[in-house]
């Protein structure tokens, strides 16, 4: 009788592939483990492989997504009043600060911001804004990203 058991569990063992999930009412416990062991992990081993994997997603999404939800939103509603605010616009200005953010990194978008509030001074403090040949590169930046933008979106 043992023997035969022994033979049942191997064989099922054997017609199970290793990849395949055991449910949770199977009779082995440690189905799980048989099968992680199989492919040369542990607990262990899978935990770092999922925290690996987790960190690395977490990354490029940074890398990906590195304009903050304020920039953004603030973008999107200043577009909609030059654009109509309409269910449309919506779609087209989400759109257009999308490409932005995917052509021009965060801190230059912020320098050009900057350059172009600050140039509407008046007085010798716009005038530097408006005459410096870093802050005009910042600017050129920004209006080659939102151009691409207009022409994807709109």
């Amino acid at each position: 009788m043992a023997e035969r058991l022994k033979e049942m569990t191997i064989n099922s063992r054997a017609a199970v592939p290793p990849w395949t999930l055991p449910s949770y009412n199977s009779k082995s416990s440690y189905q799980w483990e048989d099968q992680l062991a199989f492919c040369g992990l542990t607990r262990f081993g899978v935990a770092m492989l999922l925290s690996a994997l987790a960190a690395s997603g977490n990354a490029r999404a940074d890398d990906i997504n590195d304009y903050p939800t304020v920039a953004r939103s603030e973008y999107v509603f200043g577009c909609l009043k030059a654009n109509g605010e309409t269910r449309e616009a919506i779609a087209q200005c989400s759109c257009s600060i999308d490409v932005i953010a995917s052509l021009l990194p965060y801190e230059r978008y912020v320098t050009a911001e900057t350059v172009l509030s600050l140039s509407q001074v008046r007085g010798n403090l716009g005038g530097e804004f408006r005459s410096s040949e870093q802050a005009s590169s910042a600017l050129n930046d920004l209006r080659r990203a939102q151009a691409e933008a207009e022409v994807r979106c709109f």
